[in-house]
């Protein structure tokens, strides 16, 4: 089988990359390039590509200035650059792995199912150790654009970036990844932008594990304030990029999803901000903006997150 599949990792952090590498060379079909774009890290990562070296075939750039720490999707940008050509494009990390058999399962789905221009893997949350914390929520066979967003917006299908795969055609025809600060909501808008005529295929056969741990943003809540200012920057888009009656009806709700479960992070004045900017940014009728800000709304965002955590 020719190579099609280009695996592009952003590297920085040097603590899980070993097994990163790992699970790539233990694929069962190894038609693939892995591209590894070193953000100008600190933790050099030679020896452990020398490592793999002879079990994988590897193009290693290191680049001479940090620009994830400003612009996470610019990194992403210059390291899909680095590829050479392939068809399929899957931006990973240095942290994650994936199954032995994703690469095979892949290309068995894109053979029997041709017409995508993404592909979506099930994901398992694993811990620092590499146990499973969380089982996979299972994706729909095909899902479409609306539908991925609503459900990932009110946080029924979560996504973690790097278990989907693209085309370089649908790449570079919808000018690549969308971007937003921290690229808090980048990942999602993009695969929506992406798939906008043809939906998301799910790839059946193996899963990706997505590694919850403290040297990720994820989890990191002193960036609560930055990143749900994100995500109105990102509903703003939704918005006015897709006009959909479907989106519009549901972004004051994934915008209120979101400020429930950070409320307990935010101070009252970041909360009235938040509700301010949003209705400025129409992610909120403004008279919904303005009669919130008044009155005891941040007992009432912390006891609807209290409730909604004990279901």
């Amino acid at each position: 089988m020719s190579v099609e599949l280009a695996v592009v990792i952003p590297y920085y952090k040097r603590k899980y990359f070993d097994e990163t590498l790992k699970s790539f060379a233990a694929q069962t079909n190894k038609a693939f390039t892995v591209y590894i774009g070193d953000d100008c890290s600190p933790e050099a990562p030679v020896d452990i590509i020398n490592k793999y070296s002879s079990q994988l075939k590897i193009v290693y750039k290191r680049f001479d200035s940090n620009l994830g720490g400003r612009d996470l999707v610019g990194q992403w940008k210059r390291c899909i650059d680095l590829t050479n050509g392939e068809r399929w494009l899957w931006l990973f990390s240095d942290d994650d792995v994936v199954g032995s058999k994703c690469v095979e399962s892949f290309y068995k789905t894109v053979t029997i199912a041709p017409v995508f221009d993404v592909y979506h893997f099930d994901v398992h949350v694993i811990d620092c150790e590499g146990s499973v914390i969380h089982k996979a929520k299972r994706f729909p066979d095909i899902i479409s654009y609306d539908e991925l967003f609503v459900r990932n917006g009110k946080g029924h299908l979560p996504s973690f970036v790097v278990e989907y795969v693209f085309s370089r055609d649908v790449y570079q025809e919808k000018a690549g990844f969308v971007s937003f600060p921290y690229a808090w909501g980048s990942d999602i808008a993009t695969w929506c932008k992406f798939s906008r005529s043809k939906g998301v295929k799910t790839i059946q056969g193996d899963e990706v594990y997505w590694r919850s741990s403290d040297i990720n943003i994820t989890p990191d809540t002193s960036l609560t304030y930055e990143k749900t200012l994100a995500i109105i920057k990102c509903l703003k888009w939704y918005k006015d990029y897709f006009n959909s009656k479907k989106i519009n009806k549901e972004i004051p709700r994934v915008f209120f999803y979101h400020l429930f479960f950070n409320s307990t992070h935010l101070t009252r004045f970041q909360i009235s901000e938040l509700l301010q900017k949003a209705t400025e940014a129409e992610v909120l009728p403004k008279i919904w903006g303005s009669y919130l800000s008044r009155g005891r709304i941040i007992k009432i965002l912390r006891e609807l997150k209290n409730l909604l955590q004990r279901k």
